[in-house]
């Protein structure tokens, strides 16, 4: 339902740093979710910026739910506090409102259903088909290269 989904992200979206909410969200998801979260966790990326970002807190998210499939698509909306220097204590903290499109699927268990997939995008659901190339010739990362390169 959309309310069980709402405490799951409400759990997932609220933490003080990376990781501090491992607890909370462990009893909403499969081992294979979990161990996933963990791994993305330890991601190069996120163990760079995990200490220039001292809270996240959810506000709201719109929820579809698609009981058949047993999927959900949230667009969840969470505030950052942000610091740039690690050095300076008395730094200034800057908030700022995140938002981004969360596709939960879900396995059914004994007696209850748990996140199995997590599939989070910074952009909305429109941008999807732009940002995923439909063919290597179309992926931004390929140059464009002239048909000879000698003359």
């Amino acid at each position: 339902s959309s309310d069980t989904v709402k405490e799951f992200l409400t759990q997932y979206y609220t933490k003080e740093k990376l990781g501090e909410n491992n607890t909370r969200i462990q009893p909403y998801m499969t081992e294979s979710a979990y161990s996933q979260e963990l791994t993305s966790q330890n991601d190069a990326m996120n163990q760079v910026y995990k200490d220039y970002i001292l809270d996240y807190h959810f506000e709201k998210a719109d929820i579809f739910v698609n009981q058949t499939t047993n999927q959900a698509i949230a667009m969840v909306s969470y505030n950052v506090t942000y610091v740039s220097d690690l050095k300076n204590a008395n730094q200034s903290k800057t908030n700022q409102t995140e938002t981004r499109t969360v596709k939960l699927s879900y396995s059914k268990l004994p007696g209850k259903l748990l996140v199995n997939q997590v599939q989070v995008w910074k952009s909305g659901l429109d941008d999807l088909d732009k940002a995923t190339p439909k063919t290597l010739e179309d992926s931004s990362s390929v140059p464009s290269l002239p048909n000879t390169t000698t003359k």
